[in-house]
This record gives structure tokens, sequence and C-alpha cells, in this order.
């Protein structure tokens, strides 16, 4: 549903034929996600048949946040080559203990 346009929505049945999965679990599914954080809205729309049936949307201004905590949590899981977490870094101090000159008062 992150792919989606702007406006665009889909169906739960939609959802169930391409994922070949029944179309219930979709909806609670997707229900679920509604309710979770506003990042997916539902709504209605009318079918063929001149009856109601729900649609649902992403919200992209809202899906940031979680699609950055989830690119965030893929780079720690698997780092780019190159790239090394430092976890050690509490046994160096800021500044060097013996060159201590730049806490003196400027006498000038």
């Amino acid at each position: 549903m992150l792919t989606f346009k702007w406006q665009e929505a889909v169906r739960a049945k939609t959802i169930a034929k391409l994922l070949d999965i029944p179309t219930e679990k979709v909806e609670k599914a997707l229900d679920y996600l509604c309710n979770f954080n506003g990042m997916f809205t539902k709504g209605s729309i009318i079918n063929e048949d001149n009856k109601g049936e729900n649609m649902y949307q992403s919200s992209l201004v809202k899906a940031v946040a979680p699609i950055m905590l989830m690119i965030c949590a893929d780079m720690m899981i698997n780092p780019p080559n190159g790239y090394q977490s430092q976890v050690g870094w509490s046994d160096e101090a800021w500044f060097k203990r013996d060159d201590l000159s730049f806490l003196e008062k400027n006498k000038g």
C-alpha cells in the first residue's frame, strides 16, 4: 500500500485475490493497521452491485516515521559493506588528560 500515489486506494478483495488468501483475513489485518497509528485509513465506496464496500488508503505523511524506523532497523541488522558499528567508544575520552591547557583562562 505504500507504493500507492496520493489519492489511490484498494479494496481488501483485491489484495486477497493478489495474495491468494481469504478476504476476511485481509480485512482483519487492514482494520488492525488502520487502528494502529493512523498510517492507513479506511473509507467506503459503492461497488457495481450498488452496495457499500470498504477501501483502504495509506497516508504518506504519517508513513515517514515508521519507514525511517524500518530503514534504521534494517541498517543495524544488515549493515552495508564498509560500515562498522562502533560500540566500545566509552573507553575513549573526548580530550587528552595530559594536555588540559584548553581549561586555562585566557590571561590576555
